[in-house]
């Protein structure tokens, strides 16, 4: 009877427990759908997720993620995973895990970029880099003077194993190991100018341009 007792006492505890996680596992939940749609908004462009989960392993799992601006770009996720922890590639500090199962961009013209899964690990500095399928792909932004600063370097990144580029729906040929940077400073929101420099298959690019939001008039204004 005792032992009877005590294994109800320790059921009820653990179902306590369990309701009392995924209450807040809920809040937050619906957090963060709220501030993906707000981030989204802030560029113009509008976002849903299918399905959103907050549990012990992984914490914090997206599905059928899609941001767009209709007309001119889409980018899907299938599945989105985040995972914390104490300890990165510079040492001690907030590092965060993030695995996407396959996204596909589609832009203009015809464009479309499909890209394998892959592994990033993302710091509390604002900074990205790439971990699989292959290294040699940083992204970071920080704040200056004009707004946002934007860098991203490839370092014999292997363009063939991180994904394809389709034009029209047939593959473009592959770009091989490309090597360069790209910086850009401004507002998302607004204009940004950008900046390149960029090496692959014996072959360089490099140039400079604004890119500016378009909006779109409102109906008293057209």
């Amino acid at each position: 009877m005792r032992r009877l007792r005590r294994f109800v006492v320790g059921a009820l505890i653990l179902l306590t427990a369990f309701v009392a996680f995924r209450a807040l596992a809920g809040s937050l939940e619906r957090r963060i759908t709220a501030r993906i749609a707000t981030e989204a908004a802030r560029l113009g462009a509008s976002a849903r997720v299918g399905r959103i989960r907050f549990s012990l392993l992984p914490p914090l799992r997206l599905s059928g993620v899609v941001i767009e601006k209709p007309g001119q770009w889409e980018a899907r996720f299938d599945d989105i995973s985040v995972s914390f922890r104490p300890w990165g590639r510079t040492g001690l500090g907030a590092f965060g895990r993030v695995s996407i199962g396959g996204a596909t961009l589609r832009l203009p013209a015809g464009l479309e970029l499909q890209l394998n899964p892959s592994v990033w690990e993302v710091d509390s500095q604002s900074s990205a880099e790439l971990q699989a399928p292959v290294g040699g792909l940083t992204l970071r932004a920080s704040t200056g003077s004009s707004g946002g600063v934007y860098d991203l370097r490839a370092s014999q990144l292997q363009m063939g194993r991180l994904g394809q580029l389709l034009v029209e729906g047939t593959p473009a040929p592959d770009l091989g190991v490309v090597d360069g940077e790209a910086h850009g400073e401004g507002s998302l929101r607004q204009s940004l100018a950008v900046s390149w420099r960029f090496a692959s298959i014996g072959a360089e690019s490099t140039g400079k341009a604004i890119v500016t939001r378009v909006c779109t008039p409102s109906r008293n204004e057209q």
